[in-house]
Order: C-alpha cells, then structure tokens, then sequence
C-alpha cells in the first residue's frame, strides 16, 4: 500500500517517463540514498522555535538523527530499522514482468510495517477459492491512507511546489470533488530523486499520486 502513478497517464499529461532509475545503480546506491537524507535535514534545519511545525519533514529529521548518532535504544524501531539500511528500492515498488507494468508505487519513510507484506497460506487458499486469474490488481482511490491525513495541492511558494493542509473533506460533496489526499513529502521527495520527470514539472507529476492497494503473485 502506498501511493501510485500511471506511467500511461505521466506520458500523457506530462511528458514520456525517465526510467533510468529502474535499476540496480539507483536503487541500491547508498550514495544517493544518503544525499536523500541530508536534504531532509537541511531542509528541517531551516525551520527553528515557533515555525518547526511548519517544516514538512520534523518527524523524519528525529528518526535521520537516531540513525545518524547511532542510538541503540531504536534498534527494534521498524522506521529507524528501515532508514539505518534504507535504499530506494524498499520504498518503491515497480515490476514489469509480474505486476503491473503500468504501475510505479511508492511508500512513506514513516510508512507503517503493515503497508508492506508478502502472501501467506490464506492469501494463498482465498485466492484459489475465488477463482484469482493472477493478474496484478491496483486499486488506486482519492481517500486519504491513514495516519497522513492532509490533502494536497499546487503551491508554487512552498516546498518542492506543494502545500499541504487541512480540512474536513466529504468527498461525496461537489466542493470537495478535486480534492486530492497528500502523497506526504518524503514521496515527493523520493519522487524527485527518482528524476522520472524533470524537476520543474514534479509538481504535476505529484498531483497525480493517488493513495493505492497493489496486489501482485511473483
């Protein structure tokens, strides 16, 4: 579970997707992972007394310093597990041979355990019991995936050209018809480093994340 873009609908609207950063080099590098990291704490660091709250990155910036100053009290924390060792390809999720060929996932730096499994017996057993064909199903859907709870839209004066706020939504009112879940930062972030488009057209290709359950057999 995470948050998704159609390469067809990227092609479309925005122009023919980069997918130099499906490999190895990329997913895998510790350096870029890291140059990831310090933007996150360059980018917290701006923010200071009353204006921390503004910054779109305060609960990465404490996991990034536990990492960073090696506290071992988080060791069995699963979000500083998970950036200690992180690389790219834990957080983006693409196969054109069994999934989705279509579909790029990406999920949160503080994403839940939960939003990442593979099958078991039961999902096994289910899917044999209702007949499943193995095709790869994508569910993508303009709900919010909690606990990121804001929405999202187009500012050219905030942070990588996007705003995030707040307030009730009823999706089943026409006011709220093009509200948009946000995707949180640290995908734009992902999304950025990923250079599937160019920089100054990632605020369009953010617009088009949408919250997604993507189920695949491999």
């Amino acid at each position: 579970m995470g948050y998704s873009l159609s390469l067809e609908e990227i092609g479309d609207k925005i122009c023919a997707p980069n997918m130099e950063w499906n490999c190895d080099e990329f997913l895998e590098s510790e350096r870029k992972w890291e140059e990831m990291c310090k933007e996150i704490l360059d980018v917290q660091g701006r923010y200071s007394g009353d204006d921390w709250k503004k910054s779109p990155f305060t609960l990465e910036r404490m996991y990034l310093e536990m990492v960073r100053d090696g506290d071992k009290s988080q060791g069995e924390d699963y979000v500083s597990d998970n950036l200690r060792t992180g690389m790219f390809y834990k957080f983006i999720t693409y196969d054109n041979e069994f999934g989705d060929a279509d579909t790029v996932l990406i999920r949160p730096l503080l994403s839940p355990k939960d939003w990442y499994r593979y099958d078991d017996a039961i999902d096994y057993i289910e899917a044999n019991l209702q007949g499943h064909n193995g095709e790869p199903k994508v569910i993508r859907h303009n709900r919010t995936l909690y606990p990121f709870t804001n929405l999202m839209r187009k500012n050219p004066d905030s942070y990588m050209g996007i705003e995030e706020y707040w307030e009730p939504c009823y999706l089943d009112k026409p006011k709220f018809k093009d509200a948009i879940p946000t995707c949180t930062y640290s995908v734009m972030l992902i999304l950025k480093y990923m250079g599937l488009v160019p920089e100054d057209r990632l605020a369009d290709a953010v617009m088009l994340l949408r919250p997604t359950v993507y189920s695949y057999w491999c």
